[in-house]
């Protein structure tokens, strides 16, 4: 989009509330909604998903300055519980330290993090809430949790767009008048597919996919617990590696792998609870063959195994219908998982929405800032995940000296140390 674009009423300053629809009530959707409403809009999240419960995602987060600062400013009361590591090391097969990195890193799960962002948009459900707004003017702001709804089109008008959608369990079809739309539907996301059918944004597999799950802590014995200690830790093998780190508790063609107990072909994953134990214990056995023992019994004690195909996408584009749809998170830019920053691109978007929208930041600066942004990081986990997969192992596993000349740019790629201050 040009930088001549007209800014769209959301990014006034004239204390207007807007009417805002949020076409996805996960972590993305969630974060964006409760943002506007604590600046004094109504908010409407339409959600795919039939049921406000999500099933155990069982996944582990490492998270990133944004999602601290988020949760920082947004829950105020410690809601989301969060496992603290005083640092990352590398372990041999001997389970040996050969690289260790002192740094405060937060893990928390999937789970810890959708209900507590549900808990903090539900204190704004019911009847209109009032609150004071950026202006310090009292406003009755709405919110509101849609769940089952399936968006089948969007209207452009001059000053709003129309949101047509279809209850998937009563069948009947609505339309929402909304000042704006954000499309923060994940990596699947229907709105881009909508406004960006190029066959280079379908999630192309990349060639290998994640085998995932947890156990409770208490089942682990003392020596791996020791050797594990308060890190997180990692362990490189041919065309591999394994992570392991702490987290708060509960509150080629991969058809036969992805193939469930009931028979059902999953695309992108496999919940957990659901794989073959056949398939489980075929990856157990390559477990066995490669992995030092502390990796070895946390795989073996693994109950509910699940397993993600590895995808990425890129959009090239934020902003639509003169910036009254903007699209965020994953259902902007979807990247593999080597460097945790997923969830962080999610608070990044947030806060650049935020900014925006109290005038900090023009419409055309928020596109630039979430593009660069989310190409850095594309471009930082597809270098992470060649590097330690098909790279760094030969040597490493060797215990031969590396020869390999890194740029200064490389090290803090590799490091984690590339922020989004940095980009151009």
């Amino acid at each position: 989009m040009s930088s001549s674009a007209r800014i769209p009423s959301a990014t006034r300053t004239t204390g207007k509330v807007l009417s805002v629809v949020i076409v996805g009530g996960s972590l993305m959707g969630l974060m964006h909604g409760i943002m506007l409403l604590k600046l004094g809009h109504n908010v409407h999240i339409l959600e795919k998903s039939p049921s406000q419960l999500r099933e155990n995602q069982a996944a582990g987060i490492t998270t990133g300055p944004q999602v601290q600062q988020f949760f920082h400013e947004y829950d105020t009361e410690g809601i989301t519980s969060f496992s603290h590591a005083l640092g990352a090391k590398l372990l041999d097969k001997n389970s040996k330290v050969r690289l260790y990195r002192k740094s405060d890193l937060y893990n928390t799960s999937w789970d810890a993090l959708y209900y507590g962002l549900r808990t903090l948009f539900n204190e704004f459900s019911g009847p209109p809430h009032p609150l004071r707004n950026r202006h310090n003017a009292e406003v009755c702001v709405t919110s509101v949790f849609d769940c089952g709804k399936r968006v089948l089109k969007l209207v452009e008008f001059d000053e709003s767009v129309s949101v047509e959608y279809e209850d998937l369990k009563k069948g009947f079809h609505r339309s929402l008048n909304a000042d704006l739309v954000i499309a923060a539907d994940g990596g699947s996301s229907d709105i881009r597919r909508m406004i960006l059918p190029s066959a280079d944004l379908l999630r192309p597999y990349s060639g290998y996919l994640t085998w995932r799950g947890t156990i409770p802590e208490n089942e682990v014995s003392e020596e791996t617990r020791a050797i594990l200690g308060p890190e997180n830790n990692a362990f490189v093998m041919n065309e591999g590696y394994i992570v392991v780190y702490i987290i708060p508790g509960l509150n080629g063609s991969c058809k036969n792998i992805l193939t469930d107990k009931d028979g059902r072909v999953h695309r992108f994953s496999l919940p957990s609870g659901k794989l073959r134990p056949e398939v489980w214990n075929t990856q157990k056995a390559i477990a066995g063959s490669v992995l030092s023992s502390p990796y070895l019994e946390l795989v073996n004690k693994i109950k509910r195994p699940f397993v993600t195909v590895i995808t990425d996408t890129y959009a090239s584009q934020a902003s639509f219908m003169g910036g009254k749809l903007l699209l965020v998170g994953d259902a902007l830019s979807l990247f593999r998982p080597h460097i945790a920053m997923s969830t962080n691109q999610a608070a990044f978007d947030c806060l650049a929405v935020r900014k925006m929208m109290t005038g900090e930041i023009s419409l055309a600066q928020w596109q630039k800032e979430v593009l660069q942004y989310s190409h850095a990081c594309r471009l930082r986990s597809q270098t992470w995940g060649a590097f330690f997969q098909v790279g760094w192992f030969a040597y490493f596993n060797s215990g031969q000296q590396m020869r390999m000349e890194m740029t200064a740019e490389m090290v803090h790629l590799l490091e984690g140390t590339f922020e989004s201050s940095q980009l151009s």
